[in-house]
């Protein structure tokens, strides 16, 4: 019986969270474009150097604690479930093994070999139950993660953004990022982390 890994969790997780998360413009502060308010305008003026901001995804989710915390989770959940998988599937198949030194040596009669096949189906139908079901679990608790992830730094980005006067906060990854370039103060990723575990108390 041939064993495979269940799960690679690898830059999924990553990948989720590495999108563009513009269109965070403060409540309220629509530009306005009547001259007759001109207070209301200068209310909304910009004093950041920057209108749009950034945080490096990678900086944020190597020093969020409470992805770094699921992360581990998950990932020794996976590696104990690959290890109990494996485990079962050397025995059935030095189980399978052990039927067929005795059927090639003449010690089995034919409906003996059937009920040995009916078994060995049976088991290894089983073993493949079991890895789909812990799969799905898996999936199902990154998928949590992610959306919990993703909630959490939404909210708190349109807040920093709101609080600070920024119309777009982006993300930026040293890997595949839309953004090539990006001045450094721009980057409120430090800031973002501190709110995120803060507010956590992990």
């Amino acid at each position: 019986m041939k064993n495979h890994s269940i799960f690679q969790l690898g830059a999924i997780l990553l990948l989720a969270v590495a999108v563009t998360l513009a269109g965070c413009q403060p409540k309220g502060a629509e530009k306005n474009t009547s001259t007759t308010s001109p207070s209301k305008t200068t209310s909304t003026t910009k004093t950041n150097k920057y209108p749009i901001a950034y945080i490096n995804t990678d900086t944020l989710l190597a020093n969020y604690n409470y992805f770094v915390i699921a992360s581990k989770a998950l990932a020794e959940k996976e590696q104990k479930a690959n290890a109990s998988l494996e485990k079962k599937g050397r025995n059935l198949q030095n189980q399978y093994i052990a039927v067929q030194k005795k059927v090639q040596a003449g010690e089995l009669t034919s409906n003996q070999i059937a009920d040995q096949e009916q078994r060995f189906a049976k088991k290894q139908q089983k073993l493949g139950e079991e890895q789909q079901r812990i799969a799905q679990e898996i999936m199902k608790e990154t998928q949590e993660v992610q959306d919990t992830l993703y909630a959490r730094l939404r909210r708190v980005l349109r807040k920093y953004a709101d609080d600070n006067g920024y119309d777009y906060v982006l993300s930026y990854a040293e890997i595949g990022s839309p953004i090539l370039i990006a001045p450094e103060g721009a980057d409120v990723t430090e800031n973002i982390v501190r709110i995120l575990n803060e507010e956590s108390g992990e």
